[in-house]
């Protein structure tokens, strides 16, 4: 039976909660045990290199969203043979990538004692810098196939076969750490279990599309043309997400200190869990979007972004607020006063955290349509102010400065004009219902934010049941908030009849 697009998104976002949580709980048991037996200055190195390697990862030329977006069309269709011919020619293309990676990185070894900014020398530096080289290389190898599953909307499958690896990536990690205290080996075992699962998704992939291995006719010239010029538009897209959003921890270390990654990286492994979870929802229905442009008309297209619009704004108030009001504390109570930052750092943070929750429908309907070629050079800008400004305001404000970098570059670019694009050539509008929206949605953050501030002043958390108990009360209360600003909208009334369906056909 063919199901349909609320079905995989209900499964997707299903399974994506659960092997998140999982996750998360996971990262701070790996993250707490990682501190204790190796010390936060490699943690800060291990963030480092995490951000090198997505820099270097810009060669991929933003081929995940094109990947993704070409292949929605043919599989509404049944198009077997155009899809025959796309994972070949992705193959090719993946294949050339992986070695340009392996050249690039190992050209960068000898700029990397420039970049770690330590109080002591890192042992087996260069070896860790290679590992991680290797685990990006690999990925490469078979991912052209895991993105079928993703655009078939089944991205289920990719997300069971992740959280199985994760389980054991960590188990694995946790032993090696505590019986050997050996970097080398723990990050080796990312490398081998990574390497088994995408193999094992890639079979996934030709068992459930067993016409990929099949020979078929080569894409026309006009065809490659026009893919060439997306994945130009892409590699663009690509190189600017990478200057806005990975060059933090490079700009830190290298101005402030690595010590500082290693800080910043525990609230980062705080947002980190808070963006997934609102990710996984918002990245589950983007196939699904991509499927509703193939197929429905302008009305209905607006009508499901505005409802994910008010989804979204409620979800990044809530997340912000209690970020906010909790995540100091937590840290304290998790690894000691010493590893808390200062409030300008944590509001920064917490912005950042609120202008990336709240685009997510703008971010999926511009993945669905493929409207980052239209939005390119917004990014780009944002980007090169970015960078810019993180080093200006690193070196005059510390740490909170590079994080006010970033919510000031991506205010005064793609924030205002990346709606502009997608209402003119999705909706055929202007987009000044959106920015309307968007008022409404600041003032609730802000009364929110000055809220708990108050609360955090008179009620501080000593223990973690205090803590937990602080925790509910701050969720319960933002969630009120929420409602008197949403809670009347036809967006909310929509999504309740949505969810009201969903329960009782469930139960």
């Amino acid at each position: 039976m063919k199901q349909t697009r609320t079905y995989y998104a209900k499964l997707n976002i299903t399974l994506g909660f659960i092997s998140k949580f999982i996750t998360i709980i996971t990262e701070f048991i790996l993250r707490s045990i990682f501190i204790q037996y190796l010390g936060e200055e490699l943690l800060g190195v291990n963030g480092v290199f995490t951000n090198v390697i997505q820099i270097l990862s810009l060669t991929e030329l933003g081929l995940d969203h094109v990947v993704s977006y070409s292949f929605y069309k043919p599989l509404a269709n049944n198009d077997e043979g155009k899809i025959s011919a796309l994972i070949r020619f992705y193959r090719r293309i993946y294949n050339l990538i992986a070695l340009v990676v392996l050249v690039i990185g190992i050209l960068l070894i000898p700029f990397l004692k420039f970049i770690i900014n330590t109080d002591f020398p890192v042992d087996n530096l260069y070896v860790l810098y290679m590992i991680f080289l290797a685990d990006t290389v690999f990925s490469y190898l078979f991912v052209y196939k895991n993105t079928l599953l993703t655009a078939a909307q089944k991205g289920y499958i990719s997300t069971k076969y992740n959280m199985c690896a994760e389980l054991l990536i960590t188990t694995v990690q946790i032993v090696i750490i505590v019986l050997y205290k050996n970097l080398v080996l723990f990050l080796l075992t990312r490398v081998i279990i990574n390497l088994t699962k995408n193999y094992l998704l890639s079979k996934r992939a030709e068992r459930d599309y067993p016409y990929i291995k099949k020979e078929s006719s080569d894409l026309s010239q006009k065809e490659i043309s026009e893919m060439k010029e997306t994945i130009k538009s892409g590699f663009i897209y690509k190189l600017s997400s990478v200057l806005l959003n990975s060059t933090d921890s490079i700009i830190i270390s290298s101005v402030i200190g690595t010590v500082w990654v290693g800080y910043l990286a525990n609230y980062n492994t705080i947002t980190l869990g808070l963006d997934s979870f609102y990710t996984i929802i918002f990245s589950s229905l983007t196939a699904g979007v991509g499927n509703l442009v193939e197929t429905e008309g302008v009305e209905q297209r607006e009508k499901i972004f505005n409802i994910m619009l008010m989804t979204a704004a409620w979800i990044a108030v809530v997340f912000s607020g209690c970020f906010y009001a909790l995540s100091d504390e937590f840290v304290v109570l998790w690894l000691g006063e010493k590893y808390a930052l200062d409030n300008f750092t944590v509001i920064s943070k917490t912005l950042i955290l609120f202008l990336i929750c709240s685009m997510q429908p703008i971010f999926t309907y511009r993945e669905a349509l493929g409207l980052y070629r239209k939005t390119k050079y917004a990014i780009l800008a944002a980007a090169f102010i970015n960078v810019i400004l993180s080093i200006l305001l690193g070196k005059w404000l510390s740490l909170g400065g590079v994080l006010i970098a970033t919510v000031i570059s991506r205010l005064l670019t793609y924030c205002w004009y990346e709606p502009n694009i997608l209402y003119r050539e999705c909706f055929q509008k202007k987009a000044n219902s959106y920015f309307k929206r968007r008022i409404v949605d600041w003032i609730g953050l802000i009364i929110v934010l000055y809220a708990v501030r108050w609360v955090g002043i008179i009620w501080k958390a000593v223990t973690w049941m205090e803590w937990v108990i602080k925790a509910v009360s701050i969720f319960v209360a933002v969630n009120v908030v929420c409602w008197f600003i949403y809670g009347k909208t036809n967006e909310f009334y929509a999504l309740k009849k949505q969810i009201n369906n969903i329960v009782i056909k469930k139960f």
